[in-house]
C-alpha cells in the first residue's frame, strides 16, 4: 500500500495509518448479525436504502463488498461525503451565549 505523507510532518498521515491497520485486520471484520439478510431483503424487494459509514474511503469498499449485495444504485455516504468525521467537536461545544 502506498501511504500518503503528512505534508507538515513528513510521515504517513493518520488516515493512511488507520487504513493500513484496518486492512491488516480485515479478515476478522464481520458484518453485524442479520445485516446481510436485511440488506438482501431490502434490495430484492426494491425498498430504497442508503448506506452511511464513518469509514475511510480506502477501506469502505472492501467492507461493503463483504455484505454480498448488489451495490449498484445504492447511495454510499462516507465521512468524506459529509465533510467531517467523529468526533465533530461542534456537537460538543457549549451553546452560544445570548
Amino acid at each position: 500500500m502506498h501511504l500518503a505523507m503528512d505534508s507538515h510532518r513528513g510521515r504517513p498521515s493518520a488516515s493512511c495509518l488507520h487504513a493500513e491497520a484496518f486492512n491488516d485486520r480485515f479478515c476478522r471484520v464481520r458484518p453485524l448479525p442479520g445485516a446481510r439478510e436485511l440488506l438482501s431483503y431490502l434490495t430484492r424487494t426494491g425498498i430504497p436504502l442508503a448506506i452511511a459509514t464513518n469509514g475511510h474511503t480506502e477501506t469502505t469498499g472492501r467492507v461493503l463488498r463483504s455484505l454480498e449485495i448488489d451495490l449498484a444504485g445504492i447511495p454510499i455516504m462516507t465521512r468524506h461525503v459529509v465533510g467531517y468525521d467523529k468526533p465533530y467537536l461542534i456537537f460538543f461545544s457549549p451553546p452560544p451565549k445570548r
